[in-house]
């Protein structure tokens, strides 16, 4: 049973929801809910219903209800972060008098006061607490100080689900933030048009997200530091409609993620264009401090330092960093 004197922090992602709760991550899962698209009750959330994406019967939607970082499914969001809270402390009522001022809602700083509106009511519909919201900024600068990185400048990126995060900071306080539609969970979309085109062969969900994961290891495994093998892709082809195998060379898996990659290469760059040349020149020479899921995609962290001249780091645990830098603060 969890102690009612801990800290809880949510990091909402369109990808992964994070609940850390003292020094435990309590929950870690997608945020994704599935629900009967007549009564909209509640069939699973998470991991299961995320297994359900591609094989649901017709009366059962899986629905992500946050996308591009901000919630735009309120409802469907209301029953899944109601349903989360109900699992990782089961005995306890959520009420105030409980958990007094001590709930923390990461999100990133360019969220607009209509998705704060928004936020701010589903989590009233679900408890009486006070949430305070807090900058995902902030949140992965107090990473990298823990972990003794304290440049003057620091150029912080991360990478989630359907969005990334791009902060510039001096004097361990923000200039600049950007939020770019651009992550890792379309990667399997994209897989799949590939297969179709160049191969002639339709992959379901489940093949692409398959094949997507076997991509998505760390940089120990990556495009320059161990060369990606052929990978034998099975699925249907389009002219006999029979079940196929296609051998992927290396080189059209190298030129597909860096297709994938060209975007968030061109968002980047116009993040740069818009702060002054010597703060530009500054972050290149610092480097880029990458975290996220999503930084994880196979020769990403490499990938971009070449494609802006700098040099990359990739966090330790990346898809924590944002909950762990939160903890480390002063709060």
């Amino acid at each position: 049973m969890l102690s009612t004197s801990e800290h809880f922090i949510f990091d909402i992602g369109s990808c992964q929801t994070r609940v850390s709760c003292g020094s435990k991550i309590v929950f870690n899962e997608p945020t994704c809910i599935a629900l009967h698209t007549s009564s909209q009750q509640i069939i699973a959330i998470g991991i299961k219903a995320y297994h359900l994406l591609g094989r649901e019967p017709e009366s059962v939607e899986v629905v992500f209800p946050v996308k591009y970082g901000v919630i735009a499914v309120p409802e469907a969001y209301t029953k899944f972060l109601e349903e989360v809270c109900n699992r990782i402390s089961p005995r306890l009522q959520w009420q105030k008098s409980l958990f007094p001022d001590k709930v923390d809602i990461i999100m990133p700083r360019v969220i607009t006061p209509a998705n704060k509106y928004i936020l701010s009511k589903v989590l009233s519909e679900i408890s009486s607490i006070s949430f305070k919201i807090v900058d995902m900024g902030q949140s992965l600068l107090h990473y990298y100080q823990e972990l003794g990185y304290r440049p003057p400048i620091m150029w912080l990126i991360d990478i989630g689900g359907d969005v990334t995060y791009a902060g510039a900071f001096y004097d361990q306080k923000v200039i600049a933030a950007k939020q770019i539609r651009w992550g890792a969970l379309p990667f399997g979309e994209f897989i799949q048009d590939f297969m179709l085109q160049k191969h002639g062969c339709q992959l379901s969900w489940q093949q692409a997200e398959t094949l997507k994961h076997s991509l998505s290891e760390n940089s120990e495994n990556n495009l320059k530091k161990k060369k990606l093998g052929d990978i034998a892709v099975i699925g249907k082809d389009t002219m006999s409609q029979h079940l196929t195998t296609v051998q992927v060379k290396r080189k059209d898996l190298e030129d597909l993620l860096q297709s994938y990659y060209t975007p968030l290469v061109e968002e980047l760059k116009l993040f740069l264009a818009d702060l002054p040349v010597e703060t530009t020149t500054a972050m290149l020479e610092e480097g880029i401090s990458l975290s996220g899921g999503g930084s994880q995609l196979s020769g990403l962290d490499v990938y971009l330092a070449e494609a802006l001249q700098t040099s990359s780091r990739l966090a330790k645990l990346p898809s924590l960093a944002v909950i762990k830098g939160r903890k480390v603060a002063k709060i």
